[in-house]
C-alpha cells in the first residue's frame, strides 16, 4: 500500500523483531493442577496468599541463560560499539542520570536489577507479551531482588523475589504469593523505547547496560509476522488485534490501553485518568515514552491481548 511505509513504521517494526522470543527459551508447558510439590510451594517458590487462580500458572522449561541482571555494568556512550543506530533500546531518565538497557540484551534476560540516580529500580520484559515495565523495587524499607520463575500466567511471565521467594505477576503489578501478596510496586515515568542513535543525541552522558548478547535482532522474526500466540489466555477482546501494541495505564480502578499507531499518528497525548495527568509521547523515528503518569498508576508497554487478559475492564482510548 502507497504511503504505509512510513520511517516511524518502519523504526516500530525493527523494534518488533528485536523483542521476539527466543525459541528453545519456553519449548513446553503444562497446566499444573495437582502437579504440585507440596502444600504452599511450587517448585520451591512460597505461595502463601496466592492471590490468582492456580490453574491458570504455566509451566516453562526456561534456558538456564535467562537469569536475571544484578547492577550491571554500564559504559559510557563513547565506549560502546556493540550496537547498531538502528537497535532498540528502553531508555530511563531519573535524576539526572540516563541509561539505555538495549531490547536485545532485555530478550534473553528479561530482568534488571540496577540503581540509577540513586534509586533502585527494576526494568522487566517478556517477549511472550511484548511487555516491559520500569519500576521501583523497594517496599517500604525493604529492598527487593527478582529473577524470572519459569512460570507463566496469562503469557505473561511471573517473577520472583529473593528475599522471600514469593512471586510476582509483570503485567499485573503485583506480589501474587509470599509476605507481600496483593501489595504493588511503584512505576518509574521518564522511560521510553526508542533507537540507539536517538537516545544517545536525547542524552549523550548517558551509560548503557554492557553484556554478552546486548547487540543485535532476534532471528524469530514469524512469532511477530503472525497472528499466534504461544501461551494460552483465558479471554480475548477483538476491539483491537491481539498482538496490538499498546501503552497500558491503570490508576484508581480504572484501565485504558493506548495504541502505540494512534500514538505515533498523534505525536502526543495529554489525558487524564481519574483526574490525574496521563502524558505519552512519541516522535517521527518511532520512538514512545511515558512522561508522566500518577506514581501508584499502573504503566507498561504490550502487546494488547497480554494487557486485556489481565485489566478486562480496559477502556481503549
Amino acid at each position: 500500500m502507497d504511503g504505509f511505509w512510513t520511517p516511524g513504521r518502519a523504526v516500530f517494526v525493527a523494534f518488533a523483531l528485536a523483542l521476539l522470543i527466543p525459541l528453545g527459551v519456553w519449548s513446553c508447558h503444562d497446566r499444573l493442577g495437582d502437579d504440585l510439590r507440596a502444600a504452599g510451594t511450587l517448585d520451591g517458590f512460597n505461595l502463601d496468599g496466592l492471590q490468582i487462580d492456580r490453574s491458570k500458572i504455566l509451566h516453562g522449561i526456561v534456558d538456564k541463560r535467562v537469569t536475571a541482571l544484578w547492577n550491571p555494568e554500564a559504559l559510557r556512550i563513547e565506549n560502546v560499539g556493540f550496537l547498531l543506530p538502528s537497535d532498540m533500546v528502553l531508555g530511563v531518565s531519573l535524576n539526572g542520570q540516563a541509561r539505555a538497557y538495549p531490547i536485545g540484551m532485555l530478550t534473553r534476560r528479561q530482568v534488571v536489577n540496577d540503581r540509577l540516580g540513586g534509586v533502585p529500580i527494576a526494568v522487566f520484559y517478556c517477549p511472550l507479551s511484548n511487555s516491559a515495565t520500569v519500576v521501583e523495587r523497594r517496599i517500604d524499607d525493604e529492598l527487593l531482588e527478582f529473577e524470572v520463575s519459569g512460570f507463566l500466567y496469562e503469557s505473561n511471565v511471573l517473577l520472583y523475589d529473593h528475599q522471600h521467594r514469593g512471586m510476582w505477576s509483570q503485567l499485573g503489578f503485583a506480589a501474587i504469593s509470599g509476605p507481600h501478596a496483593g501489595r504493588r510496586l511503584w512505576h518509574i515515568n521518564s522511560w521510553e523505547l526508542t533507537t540507539y542513535d536517538t537516545w544517545c543525541a536525547r542524552y549523550p552522558d548517558s551509560t548503557v547496560v554492557s553484556i554478552e548478547g546486548s547487540g543485535g535482532r532476534s532471528a524469530y522474526a514469524s512469532y511477530m509476522r503472525n497472528d499466534r500466540i504461544l501461551f494460552p489466555v483465558s479471554q480475548h477482546d477483538n476491539r483491537l488485534p491481539d498482538k496490538t501494541p499498546v501503552v497500558g495505564v491503570r490508576n484508581r480502578g480504572i484501565a485504558r490501553a493506548y495504541p502505540v499507531e494512534q500514538l505515533l499518528a498523534a505525536g502526543l497525548i495529554l489525558d487524564e485518568i481519574a483526574g490525574d495527568p496521563v502524558v505519552l509521547r512519541a516522535s517521527s523515528d518511532g520512538s514512545i515514552s511515558i512522561d508522566e503518569a500518577p506514581r501508584d498508576a499502573f504503566v507498561a508497554h504490550a502487546f494488547w491481548f497480554a494487557w486485556f487478559a489481565q485489566h478486562p475492564d480496559t477502556e481503549v482510548y
